[in-house]
């Protein structure tokens, strides 16, 4: 997604701090297609324990003609300000001064509006969840690497109801719900080269990829980043 934000962050005392975050943006698809607009607004409570955090969070977060992330247009097209309703909760800890550990989950539900002329009558409430923890060790002020297990965005719950009565076919349900629990294992490095150049390496292991049982993926990532 492409966009601009607006972040606050207010110290409540010495431990606790309460923010908030709006993203005002579009989102992209895998080959940079404008997907529709996006609007994520959220706002956390966070507790600093001295070596190490809890966090709170809830959020909205609105979608013009998109259904989380995925694109449904022309004969299957979808309304617009289909809303996901979304609760997590993050926290880090250290456990030396190079090294830490780091984690979150979160749970959403997304109400999804429909449209006339559309083969798509009906989609349910869908329930949905993510999760990661990970753990990054820092060499120096320039230089970090760290490991990464997630479990990507799930569908718990939910089903689309489809009217083919003009193809002679009747109507019927599909379940949402995702098959196999995908999950990525990630391992990256960070180096800033220079004050405004960044060098990232990293890796990629998907285990059942697509939530499809057996199937993996793994891919390498090199990126440099120059600021102007």
């Amino acid at each position: 997604s492409e966009g601009f934000s607006v972040d606050n962050n207010y110290k409540v005392t010495d431990k606790i701090s309460l923010g908030n975050a709006v993203f005002f943006g579009e989102l992209k698809g895998n080959d940079n297609e404008a997907l529709g607009g996006l609007v994520i607004s959220r706002v956390n409570v966070a507790y600093n324990m001295g070596y190490g955090s809890i966090g709170v969070e809830l959020g909205l977060m609105n979608e013009e003609n998109t259904m989380l992330g995925s694109k449904f247009d022309r004969d299957f097209a979808i309304g617009t300000n289909n809303r996901t309703y979304f609760a997590g909760f993050s926290g880090d800890v250290d456990l030396s001064n190079e090294l830490k550990l780091f984690g979150n989950a979160y749970i959403g539900k997304t109400d999804v509006n429909t449209v006339q002329n559309s083969l798509i009558a009906s989609i349910d409430s869908i329930v949905s969840k993510s999760a990661n923890v990970g753990a990054e060790y820092s060499f120096d002020q320039s230089r970090k690497a760290g490991l990464i297990l997630s479990q990507p965005l799930k569908v718990l719950s939910g089903s689309m109801g489809y009217d083919l009565s003009t193809y002679g076919s009747g109507s019927f349900n599909h379940d949402l719900s995702s098959g196999a629990t995908e999950f990525d294992l990630q391992a990256y490095y960070k180096h800033q080269l220079y004050e405004q150049t960044d060098l990232n390496i990293g890796a990629i292991h998907r285990m059942n990829s697509g939530y499809e049982e057996g199937k993996s993926e793994t891919a390498a990532i090199l990126k440099i980043q120059h600021k102007f």
